[in-house]
């Protein structure tokens, strides 16, 4: 090799140099803009506390007349109605304050009503609260439609019901099995329960 091939390599290799020493002190590559992140609304979410928030009426609430008037009520409705009542209406316990009563005053006639208020009124001037747990919880087991009449206002349903009665504790009960006759008139339009006769057992 002559020395003009020599100086022609070193020339070659310094060049090659130079431009590595650029490469490396010349700025990082400019990084690829990140696609936008596209936001999305966050959709509110149920707590479980709210869920288990659904009120014992719920369980009614179809059957509630101011519900069930929104379309014409023929005799299922009627049969439903009594059965949900006669439930509520039977279902009772001396640490309830009477509310299976006084929660049933929005579906009752005014007749009905006047007599739900003195009877609570008078209950509650008598109650003697002991202590003792005294309880019964009612359960519908089936209606009969005795009088249906549009043209009049009137009807008639009879229930059947097993009752639990309770003392001290819901460990100690009595099953026995019990009728309730219930009436319904209408007042200004609306289906309302107008008296709930218990038959004796």
């Amino acid at each position: 090799m002559n020395k003009k091939q020599k100086n022609l390599i070193i020339a070659l290799l310094i060049i090659i140099a130079i431009l590595l020493f650029v490469w490396i002190l010349s700025p990082a590559q400019e990084e690829q803009p990140q696609p936008e992140q596209t936001q999305t609304e966050e959709q509110p979410q149920t707590t479980q506390s709210e869920e288990k928030a659904v009120d014992v009426r719920e369980k009614y609430k179809q059957y509630d007349i101011p519900v069930i008037q929104t379309r014409e009520v023929d005799e299922k409705d009627i049969q439903r109605m009594a059965l949900s009542f006669a439930e509520r209406f039977g279902s009772y316990s001396n640490q309830s304050s009477f509310g299976n009563i006084t929660d049933l005053t929005n579906l009752m006639s005014q007749s009905m009503k006047a007599w739900a208020d003195e009877y609570v009124a008078n209950a509650r001037k008598q109650d003697n609260y002991s202590g003792i747990y005294y309880g019964i919880t009612t359960k519908a087991i089936s209606g009969t439609v005795k009088v249906f009449n549009q043209q009049t206002g009137e009807a008639q349903v009879l229930v059947k019901t097993k009752r639990k009665e309770s003392v001290e504790s819901m460990n100690n009960s009595t099953v026995f099995y019990q009728d309730i006759l219930i009436s319904f008139v209408q007042e200004k339009g609306l289906w309302k329960i107008d008296s709930a006769s218990w038959i004796k057992k």
